[in-house]
């Protein structure tokens, strides 16, 4: 064969390899998706030549001489990390910097916020939950997502989300940083959220989250939220709610600043809180407010004397004595403290308060203890005729009064 003739073929078969080599790359390009971490012949290539001090060629031959594939030798962690996000062409949602609406039980409080644009045509709040299970904690920086105690909807402490269509579908949070510098279960609000990407799960009936497969997806503007939002029947200004400055009496709502840590009498349960008691606004001079962490209410109750039961004290409800709640005797209205027809030795309703029971004109004559029986009250052991029963002074050592009964059981 001419000389000619051998370098007309060396181009075409050049012409046909560089032909075939554009068109992978250009098929790859066109369909917009990212590289799934699978390599092929131009993978290895460019892979193998990107390692420093390294040839192609010897690769190649090392692989061989170990009878292995070109290619899984040459598949490297980068390649395998920047493949594994699915999501792209993510929704983009703003959270303005006010909260809309605010529930809280004992376990748990939610703060939600509309967002904007509508999500699937529809006005659909960012939810962030935050739930008291399993040593959850609530100040500090959390990450969300893959790895963290964040990572299902059905077991989080920091849950962030966006419902969805129905019940079974919501949007979770598999990316993005949390930060805390407030107890969210104070209601005094101060969050900070970064890098923020939520993805189209299934819901079960126990809040199990499972990825939709190739699902949706919401990117949310980082975002920073501060304020104080008191309970709904709060009808001071929000900014006197739980200030730390003053209890706020007779403000519709309970104020936390009027919790003055003092323990029920015979609670096995409770522990005593060093401070003491802060000013009260809102009662006169005859009157002390009333606090109920239970019920989450506050009132100004009339001052009575319980040791003088020969006048009628209290215009209305039952003068009841000081057993270490407050500072005097006090009238108290709320029928869920009071059991007026409970006769001493008789059970208690349990009722999730402190009750007082025996009312006799108008003043209570007994005390229901930590085992929910109606005890009479006493001021020495000698008045306690009961096997095993002492006379459990309320507050000890200056105070005087108690009631009778055995010690109490941690039931």
């Amino acid at each position: 064969m001419s000389r000619l003739a051998v370098v007309v073929l060396s181009c075409v078969f050049l012409a046909a390899a560089c032909s075939d080599e554009e068109t992978n790359s250009n098929n790859l390009a066109d369909t917009g998706v990212t590289d799934t971490g699978a390599t092929d012949a131009t993978d290895a290539e460019e892979d193998v030549a990107d390692a420093p001090g390294r040839d192609v060629e010897e690769d190649v031959d090392e692989a061989d001489a170990a009878g292995e594939d070109v290619e899984e030798d040459t598949t490297d962690a980068a390649d395998t990390s920047d493949t594994t996000d699915a999501y792209t062409d993510c929704m983009q949602v703003q959270v303005p910097a006010t909260v809309d609406d605010v529930l809280q039980d004992s376990a748990s409080i939610k703060y939600s916020t509309v967002v904007s644009p509508r999500v699937e045509g529809d006005l659909r709040p960012l939810e962030i939950l935050f739930e008291k299970y399993n040593n959850a904690r609530f100040l500090g920086t959390y990450e969300l997502g893959p790895g963290t105690v964040d990572e299902n909807f059905g077991n989080c402490h920091h849950c962030l989300s966006i419902p969805g269509g129905s019940a079974s579908r919501a949007f979770f949070a598999d990316r993005g940083t949390l930060v805390l510098n407030s107890d969210p279960f104070t209601r005094k609000w101060n969050v900070e959220v970064t890098n923020l990407r939520l993805i189209e799960v299934e819901v079960s009936s126990t809040r199990e989250s499972t990825p939709v497969p190739d699902g949706a997806c919401i990117e949310v503007a980082d975002f920073t939220q501060q304020g104080t939002y008191p309970p709904q029947d709060w009808t001071c200004p929000p900014t006197a709610w739980f200030d730390g400055n003053a209890c706020n009496c007779g403000c519709g709502a309970w104020d936390p600043d009027c919790n003055t840590g003092t323990c029920l009498p015979g609670d096995p349960h409770c522990q005593p809180q060093a401070d003491g008691p802060l000013p009260i606004v809102g009662c006169s001079a005859t009157e002390e407010c009333v606090t109920d962490p239970v019920a989450r209410t506050t009132e100004c109750a009339t001052i009575c004397d319980w040791s003088d039961q020969s006048q009628t004290d209290c215009t209305t409800g039952t003068c009841v004595y000081d057993f270490g709640p407050s500072d005097n005797d006090l009238c108290i209205k709320e029928p869920l403290r009071i059991a007026p027809a409970v006769q001493i030795g008789e059970s208690c309703p349990q009722t999730g308060y402190q009750v007082v029971c025996n009312e006799q004109n108008g003043y209570a004559n007994g005390y229901c203890d930590p085992n929910n029986v109606c005890r009479k009250l006493c001021t020495s052991d000698t008045e306690c005729t009961a096997p095993d029963h002492t006379c459990r002074i309320f507050e000890p050592p200056t105070g005087t009064l108690g009631y009778c009964g055995p010690t109490p059981t941690d039931n």
